[in-house]
C-alpha cells in the first residue's frame, strides 16, 4: 500500500503514522493467520445442493486474488475539514497502494495481504489481515475499528468494482474518501 489516507493527517503526519500502523497490523497478522486456519472451513460440503454457489464463491475469490496480487491502486484520497471551522476546505492527495499478494484464508472473510510500504529509505513488504465482505459479486474491504495501540482507530470501507476502487476511511477523528483505479504493478 502507498500513501495512506486513513492513517492520520495532516499529510506529513499521514505518511509515517500509516506505515507505522500497517507495520503493527501486519505483526498480528501471524495470529490472525492461525486463529483463522484453526476455524472449521465455512464451505458447503458435496452433494449438499449448494455446489453451485460454492462454484459461484469459488469464482468470485480466484478473480479478486488475480485482480489484487501484483497490483497498483492509484487515485485519490480526500480529507474531510475540520466542523468548526467554516471556512476549511477538503484536501485532495495522490495516493498509491501496491499489493504483491492477496491470499483468501481458509475460514470466514479475512484475506491476508502482503502490502508493499515505501517512503523515504525504507521500502518493506508486510502481511496484514484484511476482512473482504461481498456485496452480490462486488467485493468490499471492511475494516471496523481496527485498534492499533499508540496509533489509534482505523475505519475503512472501499468497494472494489472491476479495475476501480472508491470508498470511506476514517483514523480517529481524520477521515474523507478515496477512489482510483486498480492497474498492474511496475515489475522491477
Amino acid at each position: 500500500m502507498g500513501n495512506t489516507p486513513a492513517m492520520g493527517a495532516p499529510r506529513r503526519r499521514g505518511r509515517w503514522m500509516g506505515w507505522i500502523g500497517a507495520f503493527a497490523a501486519g505483526l498480528a497478522a501471524s495470529f490472525l493467520i492461525q486463529l483463522a486456519m484453526a476455524q472449521e472451513n465455512d464451505s458447503p460440503s458435496a452433494g449438499d445442493g449448494k455446489s453451485v454457489a460454492k462454484d459461484a464463491k469459488t469464482d468470485r475469490i480466484q478473480v479478486l486474488q488475480t485482480l489484487l496480487t501484483g497490483s497498483r491502486f492509484v487515485g485519490h484520497f480526500t480529507v474531510d475539514p475540520d466542523p468548526q471551522d467554516k471556512d476549511a476546505k477538503p484536501t485532495f492527495e495522490r495516493e498509491e497502494y501496491e499489493i504483491k499478494r492477496a491470499t483468501k484464508l481458509p475460514a470466514g472473510n479475512l484475506w491476508l495481504i502482503e502490502a508493499r510500504i515505501h517512503y523515504g529509505e525504507h521500502d518493506v513488504t508486510v502481511p496484514i489481515p484484511i476482512p473482504i465482505e461481498w456485496a452480490g459479486e462486488t467485493a468490499v474491504i471492511s475494516v471496523n475499528q481496527l485498534n492499533i495501540p499508540g496509533l489509534g482507530t482505523f475505519d475503512a470501507k472501499v468497494v472494489i468494482d472491476g479495475k476501480r476502487y472508491a470508498g470511506t476511511w476514517q483514523h480517529d477523528a481524520f477521515g474523507g474518501h478515496l477512489f482510483g483505479v486498480i492497474e498492474p504493478a511496475e515489475k522491477k
